[in-house]
């Protein structure tokens, strides 16, 4: 980057230069691809404007000693016209930070907008209102990525690690969804929202920490939660299911995830919701319930084998209805550490829940049997 006396943007820009000129062609398809990749060694670059990599390029530096400074931008995936041979866009090891502290929802860390099979990994990412955007790309990996508190400087609903992009985002007026991406071993430590699931189908959430951040919010379908942690969580619960006009949520699954806090794991809240596996959690709380439901949630709903180390209830809310008539099974997770209260409370099932009975029933074929 020092050749020449250039800045990092001058430099940049003559290496994205020849990577275009440099095309290589794909056999047996005579698709011209761009090739190459920016490699930046420790140290720290100022950055007007954003970088664009072209498809099949990539980013890649020694680790959080290669800092990307970015004063009014970001790193581009552009995708492809044609997704069906992807894009392959990849940024590895590098710290990508905003040091503009202006409030613009329109810059991201990283945006990926179209095509499939991009790789963000061993990276850090801070000071943006938008972490990482995912639009209409699909097969995408976010790994081992660290996400720094994001801004001071704009509404805490408006401060997103991650977000999957409900399609179409303006100007374009038609677009495809946002299906089958992945983030795995990731630490979100600080942005008010971490993760918010506008669409649309198999998204997964694995083996991730949050720790002082805010909840995630989930308003697409088939969003998974699996193996993930939560710690000091701001707010009044880690998951809330909400959407103000459509239905929240379709085949949300949450399990095997760990939360420490006073507040509810997951929350549903304000429409009906359909489809709910929860099992194998566990928490700590005593002023809310572990699952809380505020909504008509139907089925098939399976709530097992949750552990509440409190004393409040596992499964509780205000709803008059909450379970609909299409749940399938139910069966309430009874453990609690420490003496109960009262023996009520081993059940942890809430009273005036609609249909539901401490312990739980089965509904086989329209037929509820109540287990003892």
């Amino acid at each position: 980057m020092a050749e020449n006396n250039w800045t990092a943007r001058e430099a940049i820009d003559h290496a994205l230069g020849l990577m275009n000129a440099d095309q290589v062609t794909l056999p047996e398809v005579g698709l011209l691809m761009a090739s190459g990749a920016l490699y930046f060694t420790s140290g720290t670059y100022d950055i007007s404007g954003s970088i664009e990599l072209p498809p099949h390029c990539g980013i890649d530096g020694e680790g959080m000693t290669s800092v990307l400074q970015f004063t009014d931008g970001g790193i581009k995936f552009p995708g492809l016209p044609d997704s069906n041979y992807g894009n392959d866009a990849s940024v590895n090891a590098v710290s990508i930070c905003n040091v503009s502290e202006q409030a613009n929802p329109t810059l991201y860390g990283i945006e990926i907008q179209g095509g499939a099979r991009y790789r963000v990994t061993n990276c850090w990412i801070i000071g943006f209102q938008i972490g990482i955007i995912l639009d209409q790309g699909e097969l995408t990996i976010i790994e081992n990525v660290m996400f720094g508190n994001s801004c001071n400087w704009c509404p805490p609903e408006e401060n997103i690690g991650v977000l999957f992009k409900a399609p179409p985002r303006p100007p374009a007026t038609i677009g495809g969804a946002t299906n089958a991406n992945w983030i795995r071993y990731c630490q979100f430590n600080g942005p008010a929202t971490p993760i918010r699931h506008e669409g649309d189908v198999a998204n997964v959430i694995q083996c991730c920490t949050f720790v002082s951040s805010g909840p995630c919010y989930v308003n697409g379908n088939m969003c998974s939660f699996r193996d993930c942690s939560w710690e000091d969580t701001i707010g009044e619960a880690a998951i809330i299911a909400e959407h103000p006009d459509e239905v929240p949520s379709i085949q949300l699954e949450v399990s095997r995830c760990h939360m420490n806090g006073d507040h509810s794991f997951l929350w549903f809240r304000g429409k009906t919701s359909y489809a709910l596996w929860f099992c194998g959690n566990m928490g700590q709380t005593a002023a809310s319930p572990l699952l809380r439901i505020d909504a008509l949630l139907v089925g098939p709903v399976i709530c097992l084998g949750n552990t509440n180390h409190g004393t409040g209830l596992v499964v509780g809310g205000d709803h008059p209805n909450v379970f609909g008539s299409e749940a399938a099974i139910y069966v309430s997770s009874a453990y609690l550490a420490g003496e109960a209260p009262d023996p009520g409370y081993w059940a942890r099932v809430g009273t005036g829940i609609g249909t539901l009975q401490p312990q739980g029933p089965l509904d086989v074929q329209g037929t509820v049997v109540t287990i003892p």
